[in-house]
């Protein structure tokens, strides 16, 4: 009798423990996870950042062939380059637009028509797209704008070799709208949309910038329509009828 109440009250100190060891592999496995960006502790994934466009009533894609792309910068922040700025929000919106089944015409194209209707820095307007499109032989034209970007720096609470460290957040925001040439009407809106990261240098907030582009490109209705093959059963993409 005395020999079962003694290995039962061995087993019930042992069960806190238990718990304790449990939960230093639990903590142990989100550190692990912070500094090796692994899942060890089996937590659920964040969800990942998308942007969200909106198109107008009774919009189609198949009805847009082609779009005239044109990027801006509106934010003021003095860049090293505003034009390569530029040119990579371009580029990230080009290679989706294409990718989505859309014609667009050349850059040398582009330049060419800015020239002749003597355009500045000012902003493009609905009427200045539905022209340059039009001017372009384009279905609509597509503005993307960079409206803002700012950058916070906060410490980190540690140092290196005797240097405070330092957290460098971007916060960016791009608009885009795109613009029938023939009205100049609105066809479709990239919601308002904001991204705030983790930069490595408070002076070049210029990855940030690319990608919230690439997340606004990414959400531009396609043209592009799934299909069975019925030879396989197996779903590919093919450019919708023009």
């Amino acid at each position: 009798m005395k020999m079962d109440m003694k290995n039962k009250l061995g087993r019930a100190m042992h069960l806190p423990l238990a718990f304790v060891f449990l939960g230093l592999i639990a903590s142990g496995c989100m550190v692990a996870d912070g500094l090796m960006g692994t899942n060890l502790s089996r937590r659920p994934p964040p969800k990942p950042v998308e942007a969200r466009w909106q198109e107008a009533a009774g919009f189609s894609p198949q009805a847009v062939p082609k779009i005239a792309l044109f990027a801006e910068d509106m934010s003021q922040h003095h860049w090293n380059s505003s034009a390569g700025i530029i040119r990579g929000m371009e580029d990230r919106f080009l290679v989706k637009l294409l990718e989505k089944g859309y014609q667009v015409p050349a850059r040398s194209d582009l330049d060419k028509v800015m020239k002749e209707i003597n355009f500045g820095q000012s902003g493009l307007t609905d009427t200045d797209a539905a022209k340059l499109g039009k001017m372009l032989n384009a279905t609509a034209t597509l503005v993307v704008t960079l409206t803002g970007v700012n950058v916070d720096s906060s410490d980190t609470g540690w140092s290196q070799n005797g240097v405070p460290q330092q957290r460098h957040t971007a916060t960016c925001s791009i608009s885009a709208r795109l613009i029938h040439t023939e009205t100049g009407n609105n066809l479709g809106t990239a919601v308002p949309f904001t991204l705030r990261n983790y930069i490595p240098s408070p002076n070049d907030p210029s990855s940030s910038v690319f990608v919230t582009a690439q997340l606004i490109a990414n959400s531009l209705p396609s043209r592009v329509q799934p299909a069975m093959n019925p030879a396989v059963g197996a779903v590919t993409a093919t450019p919708a009828n023009k």
